[in-house]
């Protein structure tokens, strides 16, 4: 009894040691990084850092801060930045980073792979570039209720990937894809309209570099390639004119000359299969099941022969816009759908094409596009 009562005695007074030497932070002295934003400086031999920091205040119940500082290094950046504040800069919070475009194209994965291998950081933070500079996009004052920018930020990309508006851009995602071979890294675009931070589309890697923008209305077909979609929505045009003899009224009214389609996506599902390693051809096979929410000519959608010919246009637009996607990845030799990948699961491992092989023949993969479409519902009848 004796020994068990000296046991329990020697783990509390452990404890309390262990206790005494943690490192004691007073929440009101921390400047809590959030947001993190680089850029090439204006000379160009250098970096400029913007780092959003959220600091508690008795006074006020939040109080959000930007430090602005410069260095040759990612690292030299964050020093300089501690000697502006008297607050003590903690990341355990950061939500997000975001790169300039003009050093995006340079390459990011030395500022990456620091926060990386820093382990106050989750490999859950986002990784975006910005179409504007990043200290500018960075310096927004418009974040909703959020009570930070980095908060904002994090909430904004959720909310458009449960959506389906943009792909999946952990820093895990971004690392996992730089070192595969065969796969490239696609993040978010951000940018600054009305003083507010908003997706403006994607950004498409070569390695670690960007090498090409994409519009958010284009981001809607690089998905459809690369995931499933369950609730998106995109948008079809066709000439009126093809339409005449199933409009009703048509002739009628302004701005008539194009049917515009507004499809809501209940299900879809990209199958890529290599079809011939000789040659490099794949097959790619394409599901798309959606309802019509909106359609701006008076189209009588009951009749089976009207609804079949917008199925085969719509069907059509789809093959065109993914067969111009594929064609551009082969022109920028950038492989955002991990395309090569899946070419080196076919083989042995010492058989499997290295990285220099596959940037060398990724330009003469072949795809063969086919589209199923089925408009599963219209309006509020089946």
């Amino acid at each position: 009894m004796k020994h068990k009562i000296k046991s329990i005695l020697l783990i509390l007074l452990t404890t309390l040691l262990l206790a005494g030497c943690a490192e004691e932070r007073i929440l009101e002295e921390l400047g809590i990084i959030t947001a993190y934003g680089l850029d090439i400086n204006e000379n160009g031999d250098g970096l400029l850092g913007s780092i959003a920091t959220y600091q508690f205040s008795q006074q006020r119940t939040n109080e959000n801060q930007l430090i602005f500082s410069t260095g040759r290094t990612a690292r030299e950046v964050y020093s300089n930045a501690d000697s502006k504040t008297a607050k003590q800069l903690v990341n355990g919070q950061l939500r997000a980073g975001l790169f300039g475009q003009e050093l995006a194209r340079r390459g990011i994965m030395p500022y990456v792979d620091g926060l990386m291998r820093n382990p106050l950081i989750s490999d859950s933070v986002y990784i975006t570039v910005t179409d504007l500079p990043a200290y500018d996009v960075i310096n927004a004052t418009d974040f909703e209720e959020a009570p930070n920018i980095g908060t904002y930020i994090y909430r904004l990309l959720e909310h458009a990937i449960v959506n389906e508006n943009v792909v999946q851009s952990t820093m895990h995602e971004f690392v996992k894809n730089f070192m595969k071979v065969g796969a490239d890294p696609v993040v978010p675009l951000l940018t600054k309209e009305n003083d507010k931070i908003i997706i403006r589309g994607i950004g498409l890697f070569q390695d670690d570099r960007l090498v090409e923008t994409v519009d958010i209305f284009d981001t809607f077909f690089y998905r459809l390639i690369l995931d499933e979609y369950e609730r998106a929505e995109s948008r079809f045009t066709f000439p009126a004119d093809d339409y005449e003899t199933d409009l009703n009224n048509y002739g009628q009214g302004e701005n008539n000359d194009q049917l515009s389609v507004s499809v809501h996506q209940i299900r879809s599902n990209t199958d890529i299969k290599l079809a011939d390693a000789s040659d490099f051809s794949f097959d790619v096979d394409i599901t798309f099941e959606g309802r019509i929410t909106e359609i701006t000519l008076n189209l009588d959608l009951s009749d089976p022969e009207i609804l079949k010919k917008l199925e085969e246009d719509i069907k059509e637009q789809l093959e065109d816009k993914v067969n111009e996607i594929l064609a551009k990845t082969k022109e920028l030799n950038v492989d955002p759908f991990g395309i090569g990948a899946l070419y080196n699961t076919h083989f042995k491992k010492d058989e499997q094409l290295s990285a220099t092989e596959m940037r060398e023949n990724y330009p003469d993969f072949q795809f063969n596009v086919n589209a199923d479409v089925k408009i599963m519902r219209y309006g509020i009848t089946e």
